[in-house]
Parts: C-alpha cells; structure tokens; sequence
C-alpha cells in the first residue's frame, strides 16, 4: 500500500493515470482501493486487498479492546463503540 499525508487536493481521474503525488509515480488499476481523508490518501493494490483488510480488521479489534479497557478503568458505561 502507498500512503501520502497532508494532501491537499485529490482529483482522481480514473484508472491507469499516473499519480505523482506519491513518493514515485503510481498507476491507479482498476481493482485497487483508493481512501482518502483529511489526513491523506491511501492506494491499495487490488492484489494486496484482502490482505491488508484483514491486518486492518486485527487493527480496529485491537483499538476496541484497547478503548474498552480504558472505559472500564475510567468507569464509563460500555457503548456500541467498545462492545
């Protein structure tokens, strides 16, 4: 996966364009995941989809315990965010 942060206009033009806003220029296929926030852009090869989901699903479960043990120490009610 190709990450850039901070960018501050994205404009996709659609698939195999090059996009030079990364570190090296990067053809966006069609089957690839393109995410972008406020934060930055993200390209996942099409390849690499199932993969990095499943690493990015052990991710989030680990940040839910994580939360949920804060809110216990911290003696907040349990919400749909942490169950």
């Amino acid at each position: 996966a190709f990450r850039h942060s901070a960018v501050p206009c994205w404009i996709f033009y659609g698939s195999n364009h090059p996009c030079h806003r990364f570190p090296i220029p990067y053809y966006v296929r069609p089957g690839d995941i393109v995410v972008a926030d406020g934060t930055g852009v993200i390209v996942v090869p099409g390849e690499e989809v199932e993969r990095v989901a499943e690493i990015a699903w052990d991710i989030a479960k680990g940040d839910k315990r994580g939360r949920r043990s804060l809110y216990e120490k911290m003696g907040l009610e349990l919400d749909e965010t942490v169950k």
